[in-house]
């Protein structure tokens, strides 16, 4: 039962992640007019999670096998949350990149950890759980545009990074 409860958890902070990446598109021109900067500037609010992500993933599951892959997710969870936090606060542009690259460093490191952990708690039918366990990225990448809209249309764009706050902080709940 626990290996159970511990897969809805990666999946649903893996969904977290989905929506997180999307959603952020659809607030992107409220962000742009907000700090009234150009396109181009504005544009590495979203290019700096491709960076991020990019550097993270295999620096994080090499982290997971020394560390241990349960410990590292949550340090993973731990920074998308605080990064989540430091991007809804952000007071201007050069802070909101600072705070979505840290933010985008909890996030890459979530897909080579959550597989680790998945391995680890279903070695007897790891292809079927690893496979149920990436489609949950694409559902995410479905609802988030949907989520962030009514998210910036009732809130605004900062309400985008306070969703994942709370959320991000239920993984603490079953460590």
């Amino acid at each position: 039962m626990k290996r159970y409860l511990i897969f809805i958890i990666i999946s649903l902070a893996l969904l977290l992640v989905a929506i997180s990446a999307t959603s952020i598109s659809v607030a992107f021109p409220n962000i742009t007019s907000y700090f009234n900067v150009s396109i181009i500037l504005a544009g590495w609010v979203l290019a700096v999670a491709q960076l991020a992500a990019t550097v993270i993933m295999p620096l994080a599951g090499k982290a997971g096998d020394i560390f241990g892959a349960k410990r590292m997710f949550l340090v993973a969870a731990a920074t998308f949350t605080i990064g989540s936090l430091l991007s809804s606060i952000a007071p201007n542009i050069g802070l909101l990149i600072a705070s979505r690259f840290i933010q985008e460093l909890g996030t890459g490191a979530f897909l080579p950890l959550a597989t680790s952990i998945i391995i680890d708690y279903f070695p007897e039918s790891r292809q079927q759980a690893i496979g149920l366990f990436s489609s949950i990225f694409p559902i995410g990448m479905i609802v988030g545009p949907n989520v962030g809209g009514w998210l910036v249309t009732s809130f605004g764009w900062r309400s985008v990074f306070w969703l994942n706050i709370p959320l991000g902080s239920l993984v603490f709940i079953f460590p």
